[in-house]
């Protein structure tokens, strides 16, 4: 996936949240609030840097995350499971090469 992130993001928000969405590494605790909606717990544990530009994080993941692996604890927990866009991609790869294999049987 190709990410266009605002100049504002810091390395470590970047990094976060591609590993998160890449390969459902759980992210930092002000990430994972930002990613379950939880306004109070972001902006408690925002740092300086990251609460002045809540508002275009919280609009970066909205318009550009893949919608579900973000909104809440349970679509945090179910793409965790699902290993993010590489754990997808490779399941469906098994998926297609299996019944592939199954049909020339």
């Amino acid at each position: 996936m190709e990410y266009n992130f605002p100049e504002s993001f810091g390395d470590y928000l970047k990094r976060s949240l591609i590993y998160w969405i890449d390969d459902a590494v759980y992210p930092g605790h002000f990430v994972k609030a930002v990613l379950t909606n939880d306004l109070f717990e972001a902006i408690a544990r925002a740092d300086g840097e990251n609460a002045r530009i809540l508002p275009d994080i919280v609009r970066w993941v909205y318009s550009n995350a893949p919608r579900n692996c973000w909104g809440s604890n349970e679509e945090m927990k179910t793409w965790k499971s699902s290993g993010g866009l590489r754990g997808i991609k490779n399941a469906e790869a098994t998926e297609a090469t299996e019944t592939t294999e199954t049909k020339h049987i």
